[in-house]
């Protein structure tokens, strides 16, 4: 059975499982999945977003549940961790720490969201930064084996007889794929696994539509109506679609058919936050791996995504009401800060089902980064 699977793989993708070279690495890695402790240390403990992340950290933590589709541990665990290395107090280390730990086991709790691949992507990433951030290797290195031993499995594993994450990062061309390539790429990151990373590479620049890189060919009924050229599909539209005479550059057609087939203004629904959300933290982990260029690739795809929501919004406002009061409110502020953009945000914000907490991570007070020109 696995020799079917990964003959599968191969084919889907359309070429091998060794990355092409120009997937490879292009710059140095900097320190840190998401963020280096330096950089943390540099960050402003007043206002809002501050205030946000503390108070989060300071109070008691919301049961760990890595089943559960809208679990919160991870991300305020992840708060913990940041207000740990800002301060350099132990004990919001240790508070870290033990969440971290707290969290092994409980993707076997019982799902509500219909699958268990889903909520085990979501609820990944920001533990395995958290650990990064306080160097669990460092406080703890029984407890550093242990997390590695668990979240190589969350990722490799096979859960209530579901595909394992890596495969459905492979196979989804919507927000389950994305979410577990978040997953998959932190989870390299922090194991060191450079083939791996560059696998998720090579996925991801395939579902920003660059099939040389690799091809999607399994959509959601009605995905079709939504794409300029259904017989070349791709999860994001390319640049200059359109459909009907309607622009339709940088939509997720697997994201947009959740409410029926192709109609303008699309029906509203919130799966296209849900896609980018795992897209956007897939890629600036691999930014910070050496990937410089990966948020310029298929002619700033993410960009393009995100811009033609703002543009939605004009015809109906809802379609950014996720983005300033919904848990998706984080995401505004690192597309801001990766692209010179100023698409409207909030802050304090709400954390999401990945990530949270950028408004100050990536806000204002955020020490001169890489940014790409939003041109």
């Amino acid at each position: 059975m696995a020799v079917a699977v990964a003959v599968v793989l191969i084919l889907r993708a359309g070429d091998s499982t060794q990355p092409p070279t120009d997937i490879r690495p292009s710059g140095p890695a900097q320190q840190g999945i998401w963020l280096g402790r330096a950089e943390v240390r540099r960050l402003p403990m007043t206002g809002p977003a501050w205030e946000n992340v503390w108070a989060e950290a300071s109070g008691p933590l919301p049961p760990p549940h890595v089943s559960d589709p809208v679990s919160l541990h991870d991300t305020s665990t992840l708060a913990v961790a940041l207000v740990a290395v800002r301060t350099g107090d132990l004990d919001y280390r240790r508070k870290a720490a033990e969440a971290i730990e707290s969290a092994i086991g409980t993707e076997h709790a019982p799902s509500t969201a219909g699958s268990r691949h889903l909520p085990i992507c979501r609820n990944t990433t920001s533990y395995v930064i958290a650990a990064d951030l306080i160097d669990l290797h460092d406080y703890d290195a029984e407890r550093d084996s242990d997390f590695r031993t668990w979240i190589e499995a969350l990722r490799d594993n096979s859960y209530a007889s579901e595909e394992p994450a890596r495969q459905i990062h492979e196979e989804r061309s919507n927000n389950h794929g994305t979410m577990c390539g978040a997953a998959r790429a932190a989870i390299a990151r922090y194991l060191g696994d450079s083939t791996e990373l560059a696998r998720t590479a090579q996925v991801l620049k395939g579902w920003m539509g660059d099939r040389q890189s690799y091809r999607f060919d399994g959509y959601p009924s009605g995905s079709d109506t939504y794409m300029p050229d259904p017989s070349r599909p791709r999860p994001v539209n390319p640049p200059g679609a359109t459909k009907d005479g309607h622009n339709v550059d940088g939509l997720q057609p697997a994201e947009h058919a959740r409410c029926g087939t192709f109609r303008w203004p699309p029906c509203y629904t919130v799966y296209p936050w849900g896609g980018l959300a795992g897209a956007v933290v897939a890629a600036e982990i691999l930014r910070r791996a050496g990937y410089a260029d990966v948020f310029k690739w298929r002619r700033r795809a993410l960009l393009r995504a995100y811009t033609r929501l703002y543009e939605l919004s004009t015809l109906e406002p809802v379609w950014w009401r996720e983005a300033t009061r919904g848990d998706d409110s984080w995401q505004p502020w690192l597309a801001n800060y990766i692209y010179g953009t100023d698409f409207p945000a909030i802050t304090p914000t709400n954390p999401g089902r990945n990530m949270g907490w950028t408004d100050w991570t990536h806000g204002a007070g955020m020490a001169a980064g890489r940014r790409l020109s939003a041109r």
